[in-house]
């Protein structure tokens, strides 16, 4: 069975489709000028938190590795354009019987649900590829979870390759792929998606047969 690495990068909304729950300042604000920035503060944290929800937020970027192939990724297209990327990748490396093991870090709490979301709201045929019923079980890894084994704990991808001694993230995460978006550093955001494809691959690599699927 073959094995697809992978990693996506998301943004916020787009602001005009944007509606904030409304905050109001705290009650000892007495400057209109203090309570305007106060309430604009959290607006902007309230769209910034949509680049984690699937319903509102934009996929930017899929980043895959096929067994020990190179990392390859596609970005800031369409949404139809990235999800017939990703099919292509999925159904030329299907087995005799179907089958595929995707390995990701979070990618049952985040990855796979925000694709295969938006693979149904846009008709897309990868959604019938990536089918609910096989998630955590043979076909799916997920690194966090094998990491954390029957404890609750969210251990980051980070945190566990410093840990093993794998090159981590650096002064670049997730948190940051928004700001550099704005800044038109493209490219960057680019080979931080291809590089945390490196990192599961890596992690993955380094666990032991008995908890892998």
């Amino acid at each position: 069975m073959r094995t697809i690495f992978l990693d996506i990068e998301t943004l916020h909304c787009d602001p005009a489709d944007f509606t904030p729950t409304p905050d109001e300042a705290p009650s000892n604000y007495k400057d209109p000028e203090k309570i305007a920035a106060y309430i604009a503060a959290k607006e902007a944290e309230q769209l910034a938190r949509t680049s984690l929800d699937s319903h509102q937020g934009r996929l930017l970027c899929i980043g895959a590795a096929v067994d020990d192939e190179p990392p390859a990724c596609v970005y800031d297209r369409p949404p139809g354009d990235m999800l017939d990327w990703l099919a292509e990748r999925v159904d030329c490396n299907l087995d005799r019987d179907g089958d595929l093991l995707l390995v990701g870090h979070n990618i049952t709490g985040f990855d796979l649900p925000w694709l295969w979301r938006l693979a149904v709201r846009e008709r897309h045929p990868v959604a019938s590829m990536l089918p609910w019923a096989r998630y955590g079980g043979r076909h799916v890894a997920d690194t966090m979870q094998l990491w954390s084994l029957p404890s609750p704990e969210r251990i980051s991808l980070d945190t566990i390759c410093r840990f093993l001694g794998i090159p981590g993230k650096g002064d670049f995460g997730g948190k940051d792929v928004a700001a550099a978006y704005a800044r038109g550093e493209h490219e960057r955001i680019q080979t931080y998606c291809m590089a945390d494809v490196e990192r599961v691959r890596a992690v993955y690599r380094r666990l032991p047969a008995s908890v892998k699927p």
